[in-house]
């Protein structure tokens, strides 16, 4: 499936293909473009930079060969930036990211640098909130883990399907049993839910681990009015797989 499928879509104009340091600033480009279920930054957080750093650089800067992207008529309109063991992840993040993006988020908000009320509000959320409503994720059981973004120019054309089975596939020749996921969700239904409980009625069982935590996150930072969850799911990689071959199949995702 994963030499057929990566021909596939190049004969429709699109390719496939590792990610490469000069992809680097495109990268965080759609990651700020995508940011809050595609609203973006405007009027939440005005430092794209720091947004950024925080989204995709263990990625990008620790990872590389985990990420992939995927062009569109020779232009970059998608990515994948995948993990293999969260527990490695957790500690870069911990000990070479975070700090760094706590200190400049610091001293960039009392010098006066965010001067949008947006800025201000996400930063508090992010102090005193954003730890607590994290579900919790087992990842010893389901290490691996990806983050992954396309832009419209890339709908349509089973972006996300292809570049997270060649993901799967890359986890599972490395040995990996278990991936994790986790979505922010509005507390009624998202197009992930959707696909999981119709996938559920033909494979009941198959979602190894579940758990949700209801956020603040909409109504105090983004200001809007639909409750919003954090969703986690934890798969055995096999059964992940061919959620993603039925998805493939059937849908133009």
């Amino acid at each position: 499936m994963k030499d057929d499928s990566a021909r596939g879509a190049c004969r429709e104009g699109v390719e496939i293909r590792p990610y490469r340091a000069s992809d680097r600033d495109a990268v965080r480009r759609i990651c700020v473009r995508t940011a809050f279920r595609n609203r973006g930054l405007s009027g939440i957080f005005e430092d794209g930079e720091l947004f950024a750093d925080y989204f995709t650089s263990y990625y990008t800067d620790f990872e590389p060969g985990s990420a992939m992207v995927a062009e569109v008529s020779g232009e970059i309109a998608g990515y994948l930036l995948g993990c293999l063991d969260t527990r490695r992840f957790l500690r870069l993040m911990g000990i070479r990211i975070v700090p760094r993006i706590a200190l400049l988020a610091g001293f960039r908000l009392v010098s006066g640098r965010y001067r949008e009320p947006g800025s201000r509000r996400f930063l508090l959320w992010l102090a005193t909130r954003a730890a607590r409503e994290a579900p919790r994720v087992p990842v010893l059981r389901y290490p691996a883990h990806y983050h992954i973004n396309v832009l419209p120019e890339g709908y349509g054309r089973r972006l996300y399907s292809l570049m997270s089975l060649l993901f799967v596939n890359r986890a599972m020749r490395r040995g990996v049993a278990g991936l994790h996921g986790i979505a922010l969700d509005t507390a009624e239904n998202y197009i992930l839910s959707r696909l999981t409980r119709t996938y559920s009625k033909i494979n009941p069982g198959w979602i190894d681990y579940y758990d949700t935590r209801p956020t603040s996150l909409g109504r105090d930072v983004l200001l809007e009015d639909v409750p919003l969850v954090n969703r986690v799911f934890g798969f055995k990689i096999e059964d992940y797989r061919a959620f993603l071959l039925w998805i493939h199949r059937r849908f133009p995702i």
